[in-house]
């Protein structure tokens, strides 16, 4: 865990709110392709089936890899999922999932300031392992392609696997206290 996510534990636990570890069963590294997922509608694995195309994606790849747990940052209490995102998660790659995101879709974040951080700190973030590959995305940026698709399958998933949507607080700044200060009403009291 990284000194943001650190620090945002941290915040939390000041005013007494209890994030843990953990996993969700069925979110994992092969999305819409993994195991136990009956109970999300077509719908919604198809949008991650076209953004995983869209981003470059391998299928024959992510389908033949194993099914490793995509471990949240951190799960509140209820069981819902909370990521602290720092500016490597604000690149032109999930500025295009957040496009494909179905529009009914129930989001613990807003989906427009998403997509107004990642013009904003697109041109950076995107030079962030801007040539490193990934298993799945085997081309130089796919580690980013893989991230932000990554990001995606948390999103559209949680809500069917773990009962709520993903809390998402925006730390491009990789500032703890702002993070924390941009969410605490959704976790305080909860």
């Amino acid at each position: 865990m990284g000194r943001t996510e650190t620090g945002f534990g941290q915040c939390a636990a000041a005013v007494g709110v209890e994030l843990g570890k953990g996993g969700v069963p069925g979110l994992t590294s092969r999305g819409p392709w993994a195991c136990g997922l009956d109970d999300v509608p077509e719908a919604v694995l198809e949008a991650l089936r076209s953004m995983h195309t869209a981003l470059g994606g391998d299928v024959d790849l992510t389908r033949s890899k194993s099914e490793r747990s995509l471990v949240p940052d951190f799960i509140l209490g209820s069981g819902q999922i909370v990521e602290v995102d720092e500016i490597q998660h604000f690149t032109s790659d999930r500025k295009l999932t957040l496009e494909l995101y179905p529009d009914d879709l129930s989001l613990g974040f807003d989906r427009d300031e998403y997509a107004r951080l990642c013009e904003v700190h697109g041109a950076v973030a995107d030079r962030y392992r801007a040539a490193k590959p990934a298993a799945d995305f085997p081309f130089a940026g796919g580690r980013r392609a893989q991230r932000a698709f990554f990001d995606a399958t948390r999103d559209l998933l949680a809500p069917f696997l773990a009962g709520n949507p993903v809390i998402r607080a925006a730390a491009p700044e990789c500032d703890p206290g702002l993070a924390f200060n941009r969410v605490s009403s959704l976790l305080v009291g909860t």
